[in-house]
């Protein structure tokens, strides 16, 4: 009779298996997917402006939060980075001219 001896050997197990931690399962992640109409906008001398469309979903969101409805969208359209060079201006022999200047690396062209 294998039946009972298989069932005597499966008791400790699944006993072992009871009274071992479980495991903890790792919530899925909150990510972000967005997307744009277009990559890039062309200026040139007759630019006189582009639609731009912007859309994207929010995956595995934190329940409580959005029932809440506590997320927000925050959208920020910024141009190439460049260095940029302020002056300061001081008044000599009744002139105002240039004398300190300051350099910044990688200065967005445009912020909005």
């Amino acid at each position: 009779m294998a039946g009972p001896r298989a069932f005597a050997a499966a008791v400790p197990l699944s006993m072992l298996l009871a009274l071992s931690p479980a495991t903890a399962q790792t919530p899925p992640v909150e990510s972000i997917q967005i997307g744009l109409s277009t990559d890039a906008i062309s200026i040139t001398a007759g630019f006189s402006g582009a639609d731009l469309t912007i859309f994207g979903s929010l995956e595995n969101p934190d329940p409580l939060i959005a029932r809440q409805g506590r997320y927000d969208v925050v959208v920020v359209l910024e141009g190439p980075p460049r260095p940029v060079v302020v002056r300061r201006k001081d008044r000599v022999l009744g002139v105002w001219v240039n004398l300190d200047s300051e350099t910044f690396e990688n200065v967005p062209v445009s912020y909005s």
